[in-house]
């Protein structure tokens, strides 16, 4: 997902149930997304009824973190 996140700058749960070809439950994604927000590897904001979301951290900085 952060993958994804990165690639695409913004994206929306619709945008990753797409990356992911539908294999995943939509509902999963979105749970996923929202854990992310909340340990606050994205940020997101309100468009229309969905969320959009995007990395606060880069990679080179989470690969940083995890090996400190």
């Amino acid at each position: 997902m952060l993958e994804e996140t990165w690639r695409l700058g913004e994206v929306s749960v619709r945008d990753i149930h797409r990356a992911f070809e539908e294999r995943i439950a939509y509902t999963t994604l979105m749970t996923t997304l929202d854990r992310l927000y909340k340990k606050k590897l994205l940020e997101r904001r309100k468009d229309g009824r969905a969320f959009v979301y995007a990395a606060v951290v880069s990679r080179d900085d989470l690969d940083r973190g995890i090996k400190e």
